[in-house]
């Protein structure tokens, strides 16, 4: 949203003292920290596991049994702007929990989760598994207990985390 975008443009501007675009452009063009932090202030890494459940139902009941039963040597799934790693433990957790239900854990070799994002400290804090009680306020809870250690930090299981990779991506 453009003024959304100036208003963040506009707080690192005046964090420079520069008031003018051409010049901020010129800031970016020789000041890779800057462009860091600019980026920072444009991502928003707001997001949650198994954020909207239903939607996360629907894709175990619907889409999983449709690509699992295609019998495709390797699935790659692709979650786009990934933040800290959520959608694709969560996708990560509705496939384990589709090959559990089957007695198939041994065609779980075949499932690869790919998270990307653009910003490097998200994807570190993704790379790291571990997540805070507020992060599971929309995971229904047998989920949560089959996928999560509860001890603090709150962690993802090794069999979610062989699924899942991390890596930089700019979609621009």
């Amino acid at each position: 949203k453009t003024t959304c975008l100036r208003r963040r443009v506009g707080v690192r501007m005046r964090a420079r003292g520069l008031h003018r675009y051409l010049d901020y452009a010129g800031l970016l063009d020789t000041d890779a920290t800057e462009y860091d932090l600019l980026l920072d202030a444009l991502t928003i890494n707001v997001t949650k596991l198994f954020r909207n459940p239903e939607v996360y139902r629907a894709i175990l009941r619907e889409v999983i049994p449709a690509v699992w039963d295609a019998g495709p040597s390797h699935m790659r799934i692709w979650s786009a702007g990934c933040a800290s790693g959520e959608e694709p433990y969560s996708l990560a957790a509705l496939f384990h929990l589709y090959a559990a239900e089957r007695g198939q854990l041994d065609r779980l070799h075949r499932v690869e989760v790919l998270g990307t994002d653009i910003d490097r400290r998200s994807l570190a804090a993704a790379d790291r598994g571990e997540f805070e009680e507020r992060d599971f306020s929309e995971t229904p809870e047998a989920w949560r207990a089959a996928y999560f250690a509860s001890a603090p930090p709150i962690t993802v299981v090794p069999e979610l985390r062989r699924l899942v990779k991390f890596r930089e991506h700019d979609l621009l």
